[in-house]
């Protein structure tokens, strides 16, 4: 799995978190949680989907 990309995106307006969150929701079959996207991997992931044109 590539890494998650984290860097800010050439016309973003602002500067956004890089911090993760852990979750409380157990991944299945392992001792480990989720960990939820933080808030520059979340913006990257809607330019890359088309929502914030």
């Amino acid at each position: 799995m590539p890494p998650p990309n984290q860097r800010p995106a050439p016309d973003q307006p602002f500067p956004l978190s890089t911090n993760r969150q852990m979750s409380s929701i157990p991944k299945a079959g392992t001792e480990e949680n989720w960990v939820y996207p933080s808030q520059q991997m979340f913006w990257n992931a809607m330019l890359r989907k088309g929502e914030l044109t």
